[in-house]
């Protein structure tokens, strides 16, 4: 499924620049929110402000990202990257965001990093009965840093 932009967080910019955010050497997550989730790009900052939108579906499990680099590209711009997330074959999910966040198993201090839209501006939830439910990064990379 060809999603949204990656849209950071205001905190996960806060916490990478003050080196408090090991994207390469920690445990991040991808987990999926429901239609009645309302982002706070500003105020949300950890995984406990988010999870009771968090979907429930049977066969629905958070996935961890791997694959995960960091390089510059021909732009000399900062690229996060990792590998596609698949969330199973043959799964019955609806969902409308996927958030991304650093797990240190504890919702309290597991830090969010990200929020895709995964209807890409559209006003309702994408949904997949009994098939594959993949969510493909933006090509350019996750998250970009321009200097």
């Amino acid at each position: 499924m060809a999603a949204g932009n990656f849209v950071p967080y205001a905190k996960f910019v806060f916490h990478t620049q003050r080196q408090a955010f090991d994207f390469l050497g920690a445990t991040i997550k991808a987990l999926l929110l429901a239609n009645a989730h309302t982002p706070n790009m500003n105020g949300h900052e950890f995984l406990s402000d988010i999870v009771a939108n968090e979907i429930a579906d049977a066969g629905y499990v958070r996935q961890s990202l791997s694959g995960k680099t960091i390089t510059q590209d021909g732009s000399n711009r900062t690229v996060y990257d990792a590998d596609d997330v698949d969330f199973g074959n043959a799964v019955s999910l609806t969902a409308r965001y996927m958030a991304l966040f650093l797990d240190t198993t504890v919702a309290g201090t597991s830090k969010l990093m990200g929020l895709i839209d995964l209807n890409n501006g559209g006003s309702t939830a994408v949904s997949s009965t009994n098939s594959d439910f993949d969510i493909g990064f933006n090509a350019a990379g996750i998250y970009r840093i321009t200097p």
